[in-house]
């Protein structure tokens, strides 16, 4: 698989390997892999159900678990080449994220570990290892859950946050069109 952005650059994904169960129209559970430029592995995971109700599709009655981690550290130059070109972006990462999702609602868990991290061409910058964790949960219209960022020469930062956000009707023209 390749990924190409509107100036033409591009990001090779390699061994892309997808595995879907159907029970039901009702029932979805799989797994994704993919092995990302540098050797890192991305692993989806997921059990849903509850999407169709007398045969129409229904994002209020989602329930289940998806999953999104790494195998192993993941070098970030090439992601950042195509991201954020002309950055200088330098180290590996470690993802680890966890949904859970009852009558439509999503709460979740997150973490992104950054090692030797680096941005810029400045040559004697220092890399810095950090950790980044938060947490998530949406009520209504409002999104609100904690936060945390700590590393080393960082010390830690740690907050709260709660923000009201209108959430877009969605629906199955909505998803296929995106």
């Amino acid at each position: 698989i390749t990924m190409r952005d509107a100036a033409g650059r591009r990001l090779a994904l390699a061994d892309a390997n997808s595995q879907v169960r159907i029970e039901t129209l009702d029932r979805l559970t799989g797994t994704q892999t993919v092995t990302l430029p540098g050797g890192g592995v991305v692993r989806t995971e997921y059990h849903l159900a509850g999407l169709v109700k007398d045969g129409r599709f229904n994002p209020a009655g989602l329930s289940g678990t998806l999953e999104i981690r790494t195998d192993s550290p993941v070098d970030v130059a090439p992601l950042g080449d195509f991201a954020l070109p002309g950055r200088g972006l330098a180290g590996s990462a470690n993802l680890d994220a966890n949904f859970l999702f009852t009558g439509g609602k999503p709460d979740g868990t997150f973490m992104l570990a950054m090692s030797r991290f680096k941005a810029g061409s400045d040559a004697n910058a220092k890399p810095v290892d950090f950790r980044l964790t938060a947490t998530a949960g949406l009520q209504g219209d409002t999104v609100a859950g904690k936060l945390a960022l700590e590393g080393n020469d960082l010390g830690r930062l740690s907050g709260t946050y709660n923000q009201t956000v209108p959430m877009p009707e969605l629906t199955s023209e909505r998803i296929i069109s995106a």
